[in-house]
């Protein structure tokens, strides 16, 4: 029942004409909805999506990887159309990079995040503290784990994070 529901939720998210460009086993490229639902119904049968393995900005689009088995991985790119809808993915195997290159990707993401909730939680405190010099301190801290989130930013192909609320 899973396998029937789950293309329906996927489908929301392309555009009425997107194209399917799937590389996994021999190139098939499929048109419209009808084919897109087909498309995916067999893809969770055979191959479903386990952990996400990567996620980031590739060539007007965004790449995404995943493991389908314990050493086999398949690498998506999509593409958005004017409205925010996939327009065209095109996906095949991937071979990790490295030993551990597509969960680097989504491990300094996962750090970019904790940074910036260290920061945001350490810049509540100090705006509550009335001890100056700790006030300060806590201030030092937070404006040190910006700045590892700015450089994990930068690493990542990401905008920089958004100053602190107070900023002035």
């Amino acid at each position: 029942m899973l396998i029937e529901q789950a293309p329906f939720s996927i489908l929301d998210f392309y555009a009425p004409n997107a194209a399917v460009e799937c590389g996994c086993s021999a190139l098939k490229v499929r048109h419209g909805r009808a084919a897109i639902t087909e498309y995916w119904i067999e893809r969770f049968a055979e191959k479903p999506a386990g952990e996400l393995v990567e996620f980031q900005p590739a060539g007007g689009g965004i790449a995404v990887a995943y493991k389908v088995d314990v050493d086999e991985f398949v690498r998506a790119t999509l593409y958005f159309d004017h409205e925010g809808k996939i327009a065209r993915s095109v996906c095949g195997p991937a071979t990790p990079r490295g030993n551990s290159a597509y969960s680097m990707s989504i491990t300094a993401i996962k750090l970019l995040t904790e940074n910036l909730e260290r920061a945001v939680t350490l810049e509540r405190l100090a705006a509550d503290e009335q001890d100056s010099q700790f006030k300060d301190a806590l201030l030092r801290q937070a404006a040190e784990y910006r700045k590892l989130a700015a450089k994990r930013a930068s690493d990542c192909g990401l905008p920089p994070p958004s100053p602190p609320e107070n900023a002035d």
